[in-house]
């Protein structure tokens, strides 16, 4: 029997933490699997925290791009404008926003001492050491081998009569994957492939998400004529293009307007700037031949890198603009940082951003990042943060991450745009509000709204004319379907009756356990599936979407869905089952062994109504005073609703999800006939460690401590951890009296590390930073 093939699309995260699952299955070591292969379309491996230039052009037409917000059916159409994006949305000043025990691997922690807050050089770093590693002791082969790079997935189909001849049941067919081969100077060439295992691992960061003209009318004309993007394109503050020459009328009536007016109101042009820092190189990553002990050198290198001037990148951000505002402050912080030339106020007035009004819509972290940069560096006269639900400087504490605190004077917290201005076709530089201000000079808009789900090569059409044996596999992008639940015979509901999968642009539904697609998901009359040697058609388990959760703790949670889904391929499809177990459907078709769909159905019915309850219960209070909707208006707003939060997990239901992940996995054993019992505790040697919930829960208040040690600029950051995770700084373990106890390993340093940064923060940390924002606010 031919071995079994296992394809992956995509090098990131969750493709690398694929390869690395598959190579340590028995199955592939007993020769039952053959060698995985991984297409990436990119030159190296790392997905979004592989850097790029934003040198691609802007889309010129509003209608690119659908967005999934639209109340219009129309715009959600699929448009099939060739389109062209930055390859990642990366900035230079991004950072994690978990501390990285948490959101490592967990086979593959962080080097020791490394910032608890990484910038993404680091991560990259650290992705490019994970794929260095060597299969094991035995196969010197590294995991980097088994990715062919500048392979773009173009196409992916069902092949009926490409698969094994003895697979378990008789299966036929194989997913046939194309692949345009993008090698620098050279012709491009197509290269086929066939897999009966294919894992898709794109990540959900490479389409940008545009609100639609519907919902904000002459947004396409200010894009047309380059007086908005989205965030994509941004790197820092110098990349952002503002408009040159007649069409850039905000800057010549900038000083004749107001910046921000309501009827009745006077207009206010009071504006302060902000003394921008000194800047230099950026020295986080020495070379591109990467491995552990040249990791380390790096994160040293990016921590000796916070003292050093900077000449072309912006400076380490601050996820609070009182922090960041406090960076440019004329204060004497440490070995390099130097005093702040007031000269600089005059050059950037008289420079290109010196008179800009710049509006950034979303407060997410990429609006947030953003905004903290401008701010640093003082480079535009007014920033407008654009929300559903802006906070304002009354309400905001020194504390908080909104782009407000200790900076009202330069950043403005505004409710989302209902209407940007044209006049003749041209933007008249006049934006309105949803609280029904108006700002008169807006110069440039950078739209932090998202980014779509997107799987380019399949068909995303929401009609095809042809059939899926022709073709590529069909998954349409459109409004979510609301989800019909057919009866049995005893009036019981007994599973979905559409199961195709449909992508949202923002989820993909309905998947079993986020990962698997349900029995009946490939519909397609061209293809005999009542055949006498066994189905044509795919087995669920034969495809998987990876790394589709948001909010989460990413690295160990796409650990847990590559064991699991490679744990039920090998389970449906090991020839280790006899024949004789097999019963018979009432087609007369071979019934193998498979997982429990029934059970899956119904945990996909009770998360739709379970979020369905979170849709009335958010929309109570609005109903009330607004009255109700109109049937089928109620029905696609609700639809829209939990299509956002449908692959979102609450914070402490991520670990349970991972533990259940690999309960399932450890479940499973291809050698048995039966799937294994075990106890509800029985998560295998991965449950999720006590620590990992209690420090995710802690993230905020340690990434707010954190900065607050990077923002003394003394290398007080750098000493706290120094040496930690090494298991060779000397700190031992409470003993039961109290006492001390062993010493230490590498992970509990740094657990060690954490809550001693939590209690220095409510004690001494927390206190210190309102103290410097205060007197940041009074020198401004």
């Amino acid at each position: 029997m031919k071995a079994k093939r296992i394809g992956i699309i995509g090098a990131g995260p969750a493709g690398l933490a694929a390869l690395k699952t598959a190579l340590e299955a028995p199955e592939y070591h007993s020769g039952e699997w053959a060698d995985p292969v991984v297409l990436e379309a990119r030159e190296d491996v790392g997905g979004v925290w592989l850097p790029a230039p934003a040198s691609f052009p802007e889309p010129k037409s509003s209608h690119a791009i659908p967005t999934p917000f639209s109340s219009s059916p129309k715009s959600n159409s699929q448009s099939q404008c060739q389109t062209h994006y930055p390859p990642t949305p990366l900035y230079d000043s991004l950072t994690t926003n978990l501390p990285h025990p948490v959101m490592a691997f967990s086979s593959f922690p962080f080097p020791p001492s490394t910032p608890l807050f990484p910038k993404a050089s680091i991560v990259q770093s650290y992705l490019e050491a994970y794929a260095d590693q060597a299969v094991n002791r035995h196969d010197p082969r590294r995991l980097r081998e088994f990715v062919k790079t500048r392979r773009r997935v173009t196409s992916v189909r069902w092949a009926p009569d490409a698969g094994l001849d003895s697979n378990v049941g008789g299966d036929k067919g194989a997913w046939e994957i194309e692949a345009q081969v993008e090698e620098a100077g050279e012709r491009a060439q197509m290269e086929r492939y066939a897999f009966d295992l294919l894992l898709v691992c794109t990540g959900h960061y490479s389409m940008p998400n545009y609100p639609s003209e519907g919902d904000m009318p002459g947004l396409g004309a200010w894009r047309e004529t380059g007086r908005a993007a989205h965030a994509v394109w941004y790197r820092n503050a110098e990349s952002i293009p503002l408009p040159v020459g007649e069409d850039n009328d905000a800057f010549q009536q900038h000083d004749k307007r107001s910046h921000s007016t309501m009827e009745g109101e006077k207009p206010n042009d009071a504006y302060p700037r902000i003394v921008p820092p000194k800047q230099g190189t950026d020295r986080s990553q020495e070379g591109s031949d990467i491995c552990l002990e040249v990791l380390e050198k790096a994160v040293a290198d990016a921590q000796i890198s916070e003292h050093i001037p900077h000449s072309h990148s912006i400076p380490h951000p601050d996820s609070r603009h009182a922090e960041s505002t406090l960076q440019s402050i004329n204060t004497t912080t440490g070995a390099g940082n130097g005093v702040s030339n007031p000269g600089h106020i005059h050059e950037r007035e008289s420079g290109r951003l010196g008179r800009a009004t710049l509006l950034i819509i979303g407060t997410g972290p990429s609006g947030t990042d953003i905004s903290a940069d401008l701010v640093r560096a003082g480079v535009c006269r007014v920033i407008i943060a654009s929300s559903a639900t802006p906070s304002t400087p009354s309400n905001s504490s020194p504390s908080t991450t909104t782009p407000t605190t200790a900076c009202a004077s330069t950043v403005i917290a505004k409710p989302l745009p209902v209407r940007f201005h044209v006049h003749a076709t041209k933007p008249t530089g006049r934006v309105t509000f949803a609280d029904g201000s108006v700002e008169d000079s807006v110069t440039f808009v950078v739209l932090a709204t998202g980014y779509q789900v997107e799987f380019p090569f399949f068909d995303q059409r929401l009609s095809s004319e042809t059939s899926n044996s022709m073709g590529r596999f069909r998954l349409p992008k459109g409004v979510l379907p609301t989800p019909f639940w057919t009866e049995n015979g005893e009036g019981c509901t007994a599973g979905l009756e559409n199961k195709s999968l449909t992508n949202s642009n923002i989820c993909v539904f309905p998947l079993a356990q986020h990962l698997f697609p349900i029995p009946g998901f490939y519909a397609d009359s061209s293809i005999d599936q009542k055949s006498s040697g066994g189905s044509s058609i795919p087995h669920p388990t034969s495809l998987a979407f990876l790394g589709l959760n948001v909010r989460v703790a990413p690295l160990p949670l796409v650990e847990a869905q590559a064991r699991a889904v490679l744990s039920a391929f090998a389970y449906c499809y090991s020839p280790q089952i006899p024949q004789t177990s097999r019963a018979q459907d009432e087609d007369g078709r071979a019934k193998t062994k498979d997982l429990d769909w029934v059970a899956e159905e119904r945990a996909i019915r009770e998360r739709w109504g379970m979020l369905e309850a979170q849709y009335e219960e958010s929309t109570k209070r609005s109903r009330d005073i607004q009255g109700q909707p109109g049937g089928d208006s109620e029905d696609l707003l609700k639809r829209t609703f939990i299509a956002k939060i449908w692959h979102r997990l609450p914070e402490d239901k991520q670990f349970a999800y991972r533990d259940d992940l690999d309960r399932f996995a450890f479940g499973l054993d291809p050698s048995l006939n039966s799937r294994r019992p075990s106890s509800k505790d029985d998560a295998g040697p991965h449950k999720t460690r006590e620590w990992e919930l209690r420090m995710y829960m802690q993230k905020d208040v340690l990434r707010s401590a954190w900065r607050a040690l990077e923002a003394r600029g003394d290398g007080s950051a750098a000493e706290w951890v120094r040496d930690v995770g090494s298991g060779k700084t000397g700190r031992r373990k409470r003993g039961p009296g109290g006492d001390a106890g062993e010493v230490m390993n590498g992970e509990e340093e740094w657990v060690d590390m954490m809550e001693r940064l939590i209690v220095w923060w409510e004690t001494v940390g927390k206190r210190e930073d309102e103290e410097r924002i205060a007197v940041a606010a009074y020198k401004l």
